[in-house]
């Protein structure tokens, strides 16, 4: 194998292998009260950032995505005031003003940086673990100067590559708007890009909206 065609094989094994570790929101674990039977129709979102813009982001898109499950999704960006904690009285009003039967609030309660390693090799060249050190003599290549240079191409190292990544964990609570009974609740991870924030956001809710309509939520 040439040099270009290992190296371009290496870099599409490591970006097969990042991308993914970084791509993708997963859900750890969710519980729904199983008193609840009934669906929500009308739901207050409340995504708790102190980033304003992703806030916004995250609500307008939560109610984008509910509307396909014929769901309506209020954003509290329009009623709650930026960057600030809102009084759960003002909260409840705002939900009875705009008819909301449950509330949805979102926060990140982790983040943790992982490590992804590929280890170093030699292309073209392997003893393998069993097979002891043979003593050393010049393979019949290197007897002439250009099928040595040609060969060489072919016998390269490649050292390890380490790429750091960030993983936020989230969790999602819905709560019943009359009672404040919490009815459902799950915790995802995610990557933390903050250069691709609008597809973690995009790919984060549809996991949310996938798994409530499963667990017969909406």
């Amino acid at each position: 194998m040439r040099l270009t065609s290992f190296r371009w094989v290496t870099s599409l094994v490591l970006f097969f292998m990042v991308g993914c570790s970084l791509s993708g929101t997963y859900v750890i674990g969710s519980w729904k009260d199983p008193a609840w039977s009934s669906r929500v129709k009308t739901v207050y979102v409340v995504g708790m950032s102190k980033h304003d813009l992703y806030r916004r982001l995250f609500e307008d898109e939560f109610s984008l995505r509910l509307k396909d499950y014929g769901v309506a999704g209020l954003p509290s960006y329009r009623d709650l005031p930026a960057g600030q904690e809102a009084n759960k009285d003002v909260i409840s009003q705002k939900m009875a003003a705009n008819g909301a039967d449950s509330v949805l609030i979102t926060r990140m309660i982790d983040k943790r940086k992982e490590e992804l390693v590929t280890p170093g090799r030699v292309s073209g060249y392997d003893r393998g673990p069993y097979y002891p050190r043979k003593p050393y003599a010049p393979d019949p290549y290197y007897r002439n100067w250009n099928t040595y240079y040609d060969r060489s191409f072919d016998m390269v190292y490649e050292p390890p590559r380490k790429v750091t990544y960030e993983v936020a964990t989230i969790e999602s609570n819905l709560y019943d708007a009359k009672s404040g009974a919490l009815i459902w609740s799950a915790q995802l991870e995610t990557p933390s890009d903050e250069a691709n924030i609008k597809e973690v956001i995009t790919d984060f809710v549809e996991t949310v909206t996938k798994k409530l309509s499963e667990d017969g939520v909406l």
